[in-house]
């Protein structure tokens, strides 16, 4: 009993290992890379930037102005889903997007550094534009548009040193219109292709269709052309959009501040998990544990959601981190305070005792941060969900994990004693045997 609680223990270090390097340092399969902390967000407030505001307007079936309609919550949904598929296909996961207003998008863009982008105004124009492809026959009859498209082929191919196509492959659909074009105007009748309502190039069919497949230059930089085969990929946007405000903002922290806050956060940790060993004794290796896998947990969450690095972020995150400390240390307290009292099972009656106070904290935590979620489009909203993410994971890891931790030490190490002062009967006994 006591080897397999030993090697569980080790198991638990190694998968803690194990997923402190795929959190913090990701894994590569192929073309593909899982980087959960690229979900974590910076903000301009921290480290200063562009700011972007973009104005939805509806439009109709055609792509025109529509101005009876209104924008909807289901309209800035589909934008928001869209314009961050559009990002997050080109890897820019530290611009963020936030809805400002009914109808007002945020965007935050925090350098200009981008190999694909020269400035907020390409960015805007990339994730902004509708996207939508057409072609016309000789005569100007519509033939096509992004039906044409098969889902997710569109991409840039080289042509040669100066020259970029778009390639993509043709659904049925697309194959069947252009073979109707082919049968009544002959192979090498000529092809106008539209781009969002701008004529872009007229191109003979044998040139750009050939086994279920299209390629064209269309006069465009390689940029251009790859900007053009994601937005493709991504959908037509049901929406036109105007910027309303385009402003820098300076910096509030700056990435030396920054740096010397989680400096400063890593040797409290550290300088806890001492104390930790200096009040618990052997007990105290479990704390590491309990910590670093909680720690990992809650950065791996706070992507997951792509949580905002703004101060009001890190604010709730580090208050969260306090709680979870403070509860850790008073069940050790209890359970040793049980223990030298010569308790049946110090573990079991320590959270009879104190698993209210665990509860009502992470109740009263999780609760603020739900009232609190009603700032959404504030900074607020960046510390509601950090401090109720932080109440989550910490109830679960101190109320069920810690307990589990405790009984495979106690079974894995029977003759640890949590603390170095003497038990109450050790006195005894030593006062006994003096007289």
């Amino acid at each position: 009993m006591r080897i397999r609680r030993l090697l569980i223990l080790l198991l638990l270090f190694v998968f803690t290992a194990a997923l402190t390097y795929v959190v913090f340092f990701g894994v590569t399969s192929g073309p593909y890379t899982f980087l959960p902390t690229s979900g974590l967000v910076s903000s301009v407030e921290l480290n200063g930037g562009t700011v972007i505001s973009v104005k939805v307007k509806p439009v109709d079936a055609k792509g025109n102005d529509d101005p009876d309609a209104e924008v909807t919550d289901e309209l800035m949904d589909e934008v928001m889903k869209m314009f961050k598929e559009r990002l997050d296909d080109r890897g820019f996961y530290d611009i963020s997007l936030s809805k400002a207003e009914d109808d007002i998008v945020r965007i935050e863009m925090y350098t200009d550094d981008y190999e694909d982008l020269s400035d907020s105004n390409d960015l805007t124009k990339y994730i902004c534009e509708r996207g939508v492809l057409k072609f016309y026959d000789e005569e100007g009859n519509f033939i096509i548009d992004n039906a044409a498209i098969l889902d997710g082929t569109a991409r840039e191919v080289r042509y040669d040193d100066t020259t970029y196509m778009l390639y993509f492959r043709l659904t049925e659909d697309g194959a069947e219109a252009f073979n109707r074009v082919r049968d009544e105007f002959g192979k090498d009748s000529n092809i106008d292709i539209e781009y969002d309502g701008s004529k872009l190039v007229t191109r003979k069919l044998s040139s750009i269709i050939k086994d279920g497949q299209f390629a064209s230059s269309l006069g465009f930089t390689r940029r251009e052309v790859t900007s053009m085969a994601y937005q493709l990929n991504s959908g037509i946007l049901d929406a036109k959009f105007t910027v309303t405000q385009a402003r820098s903002i300076k910096s509030v922290m700056g990435s030396e501040v920054f740096g010397f806050l989680m400096t400063g956060v890593l040797i409290a940790l550290l300088a806890f998990i001492t104390v930790m060993f200096v009040r618990y004794a052997s007990y105290g290796f479990i704390t590491v544990l309990h910590i670093w896998m909680f720690s990992v947990i809650l950065v791996f969450a706070l992507a997951a959601v792509r949580l905002k690095l703004s101060p009001a972020g890190i604010a709730g995150t580090l208050i969260g981190l306090s709680a979870f400390m403070i509860q850790t240390d008073i069940i050790l307290c209890e359970v040793r305070k049980l223990a030298r009292a010569n308790g049946k099972d110090p573990i079991r009656d320590a959270y009879r005792n104190r698993g209210l106070f665990i509860v009502d904290i992470n109740a009263v935590l999780l609760l603020m941060g739900i009232v609190m979620a009603v700032f959404e489009k504030s900074p607020m909203g960046e510390f509601s969900s950090a401090v109720a993410l932080s109440a989550l994971i910490g109830f679960l890891f101190n109320f069920v994990f810690l307990r589990g931790f405790l009984h495979l030490f106690k079974g894995a190490f029977p003759n640890s004693r949590i603390g170095f002062t003497v038990r109450s009967n050790e006195i005894a006994d030593a006062g006994r045997k003096e007289v």
